[in-house]
C-alpha cells in the first residue's frame, strides 16, 4: 500500500470498529431486563380488531448518536483525505479548498469544476470522480456517498441523525390458551393490518392489528416486536437501521476509494 494511504486506512478501520462497537451496544440495550419498550394491546371497533400496540420504557441513549456522528466523520474524511492524496501524487500542493466533490446535480458539479475543484488531480482521477457522483445514479440521495456527505453535514450542527427506536412485528403470533373463546369457538381471523415499522416513543403506536369476523371480547394473542435504531432520514427514505446501513456505508466508500489503486500505483485496500 502507497505511504499516501496509510491515514486513510487508519480512518477505515477506525469506523469499522466503531460500527462493532455501536452494534454491540444496540444489541446489549434491547437485550436489557426489563426491556426498554413495552408491548401491550387493546380491542377496536366493539371487539373486532386486537390491536398491539408498543411504547417506551427507557430512552436511546444520545451516546448511539454520537457514535454513528464519529462513524460518519470518519467515512467522509476517509473521502476528503483519498483526494488529497490524490492531488499529492499528482505533484500539486495540498490547499483547503481540496475535498472529495460529491453532487447530487450534475449542473452542481459541472460549476464546481469550473471553479478548479478537480483540476490538481490526474486526468484519469477526474473521469473516476465523474463516474461516481451522485448525479450519474436514478436516486442521488440514495448513493452511499450522498448519504454519507448529508448525514455527516447534519452531524456537524446536531444529533441527527438519530435516532430512533423502532419496531416492527417479530417472527410470530400466537394466540392465546387453546385458541377458543368463552364459548368453546374457534374465533374467526379474517386478516391482519399491515406490519409497518413505527417509531418507538412515550406513547403507544399501533404496530400490528389482527382483524376478527364477529365481535371476541375474550380473544387472546401474544407476538415479539423485532426493534432496532434507525436514522430518522437517510436520503430520501425515513427510518432506516443503522445497524445494516452503516456497514454498507463502510463498504461504499472503501469501494469508492479502491477505484483509484492505480493512481497509486498499487492495490489500495
Amino acid at each position: 500500500m502507497h505511504e499516501l494511504l496509510f491515514g486513510i486506512r487508519a480512518k477505515i478501520e477506525r469506523a469499522d470498529e466503531l460500527i462493532k462497537n455501536l452494534n454491540t451496544e444496540i444489541s446489549a440495550f434491547f437485550a436489557s431486563d426489563p426491556p426498554p419498550y413495552i408491548v401491550s394491546h387493546e380491542f377496536q371497533k366493539n371487539f373486532t380488531e386486537y390491536i398491539f400496540l408498543v411504547r417506551e420504557a427507557k430512552p436511546v441513549p444520545l451516546r448511539f448518536a454520537v457514535l454513528a456522528g464519529e462513524i460518519l466523520h470518519q467515512l467522509a474524511s476517509s473521502l476528503d483525505h483519498l483526494f488529497c492524496a490524490l492531488v499529492t501524487i499528482n505533484g500539486k500542493t495540498v490547499e483547503k479548498r481540496h475535498y472529495f466533490p460529491v453532487y447530487t446535480k450534475a449542473q452542481e458539479f459541472r460549476k464546481a469544476c469550473k471553479k478548479g475543484a478537480i483540476e490538481d488531480v490526474s486526468p484519469s482521477a477526474q473521469d473516476i470522480i465523474r463516474s461516481v457522483q451522485p448525479y450519474t445514479a436514478s436516486k442521488p440521495r440514495d448513493t452511499i456517498l450522498a448519504v454519507v456527505r448529508e448525514l455527516n453535514a447534519i452531524d456537524k450542527h446536531r444529533l441527527p441523525i438519530l435516532l430512533a427506536s423502532t419496531g416492527r412485528l417479530g417472527s410470530q403470533v400466537t394466540v392465546g390458551g387453546s385458541g377458543k373463546d368463552a364459548s368453546g369457538n374457534v374465533p374467526s381471523i379474517v386478516g391482519f393490518g399491515e406490519a409497518a415499522a413505527v417509531a418507538i416513543g412515550k406513547e403507544n403506536k399501533e404496530f400490528f392489528r389482527i382483524r376478527l369476523g364477529s365481535p371476541e371480547p375474550d380473544f387472546e394473542a401474544k407476538t415479539d416486536i423485532a426493534p432496532t435504531i434507525a436514522f430518522a432520514q437517510c436520503g430520501n427514505t425515513k427510518m432506516v437501521s443503522v445497524v445494516d446501513e452503516l456497514p454498507k456505508m463502510l463498504a461504499g466508500v472503501v469501494n469508492t476509494i479502491n477505484l483509484f489503486h492505480r493512481e497509486f500505483d498499487a492495490k489500495t485496500f
